[in-house]
């Protein structure tokens, strides 16, 4: 079964009940103004949230409820919190209504912030809803009863024989499922680390490459100019050379001239 989870909190409340069925179901909450939000995919079961603010949903949440893709869903469980009323689980079914998508009865609510308990009980529905009978939906009561005495009836004869019923096995099946995807997506995102993790070594030993270059161009520029420096110290030794032997030549000269006369 592909579920997701999606809420809009700012105070906390409904953050809090998102964190609860992501422990029950073992699937990740996504606020809807975080990347990866949108339903772009199949889902067998969402589970959305919200809380009101001014006795109405937030805008931005009408928004992405407004734009979810009614054929990608099959059914909705929608939670929310407020101060007084279930007034936004009735907004949010308005929206799946219109588009035609199945709303369990089953919706959660809290009055302001929920404590522990009701934490506890959200994460437990949670997990019954990942591997509920489905098939029982929208029978009369007498039809569930009866087919709950037949389920009866048959555990109770599998369970004679040494074996499991049908039911039972299909429900270990989809648990089974369910632990595969999830070591899937732990693997895809151990992937994706590795990944992230091997281009930012590639960005830095580029960036350490460039740096040495970096540092090897000043270095042949201070040796330039270091060399040239003392190029020119030695020419101006060596000019004072020049001069000073050329002026003693020049009074060599002189001094001679004078004897002559």
């Amino acid at each position: 079964m592909k579920v997701a989870i999606r809420y809009y909190s700012r105070g906390g409340h409904v953050e809090a009940m998102a964190e609860a069925l992501s422990r029950g179901t073992g699937v990740e909450a996504i606020s809807i103004d975080e990347p990866g939000a949108e339903i772009t995919e199949h889902v067998d079961l969402l589970f959305i949230g919200g809380a009101l603010y001014n006795f109405q949903l937030d805008p931005l949440f009408k928004e992405y409820l407004s734009e979810i893709p009614g054929d990608l869903i099959d059914e909705v469980v929608c939670f929310g919190s407020s101060w007084l009323t279930r007034r936004p689980i009735y907004l949010m079914q308005d929206y799946f209504k219109e588009k035609g998508i199945k709303i369990n009865k089953q919706a959660i609510y809290s009055r302001n912030r929920p404590n522990d308990d009701l934490l506890g009980v959200i994460e437990y529905f949670a997990k019954n809803e990942m591997t509920r009978d489905r098939s029982l939906d929208g029978l009369p009561p007498y039809m569930i009863f009866k087919r709950s005495q037949e389920l009866k009836a048959e555990r109770e004869a599998a369970a004679a024989e040494g074996r499991e019923v049908a039911e039972d096995m299909e429900h270990k099946a989809k648990l089974a499922q369910l632990a595969a995807e999830d070591a899937q997506a732990e693997a895809e995102a151990a992937q994706a680390a590795a990944l992230e993790a091997q281009e930012a070594a590639r960005i830095a030993a580029e960036e350490a490459a460039a740096a040495a270059l970096r540092a090897a161009e000043k270095a042949r520029e201070a040796a330039a100019e270091l060399a040239a420096a003392k190029a020119r110290e030695t020419a101006a030794v060596v000019a004072e050379v020049v001069a000073k032997e050329e002026q003693e030549d020049v009074e060599e000269a002189a001094g001679e001239a004078s004897d002559d006369e």
